[in-house]
């Protein structure tokens, strides 16, 4: 009679237990980037290195959550991931590399006139979300 009270209880736990679960899905957005390296602000954020077998540049937004100067390193924490979200656009004059006109997303934020000497480049935007993702 215990034995079966104790198993009716344990059972009982168990039930209770597992309604309290909340499932969690990995963000499909995520990608394989733990750190960058900034090596220019610009308006509105900074230009960042990510380091790989081909490093990339990205263009990563002002925010709370770091501060952007020449040379910091910007670490994502364990449950976050870097994500990439849209396209920006800069011109660059001569072969100092200098921003001098810039587009987030298809559309202009700031109109220079064009020169002969410069050069459109094209940036994925990059941002940090939730690593993993309540299922409702």
């Amino acid at each position: 009679m215990k034995k079966g009270m104790f198993l009716l209880l344990i059972l009982g736990l168990c039930g209770c237990a597992a309604t309290n679960n909340v499932m969690y899905t990995k963000n499909p957005r995520c990608t394989n980037v733990k750190e960058m390296r900034v090596f220019q602000v610009v308006k509105g954020g900074a230009l960042a290195t990510i380091s790989g077998r081909e490093p990339i540049v990205a263009y990563l937004p002002n925010s709370d959550r770091y501060a952007l100067y020449d040379g910091a390193k910007i670490k994502r924490s364990q449950n976050e991931c870097i994500v990439y979200d849209g396209v920006y656009k800069y011109m660059t004059s001569g072969d100092n590399s200098s921003v001098t006109k810039y587009m987030v997303s298809g559309k202009e934020t700031n109109r220079v006139e064009y020169s002969a000497n410069e050069k459109q480049k094209t940036v994925p935007i990059v941002k940090f979300e939730k690593r993993w993702l309540d299922m409702e």
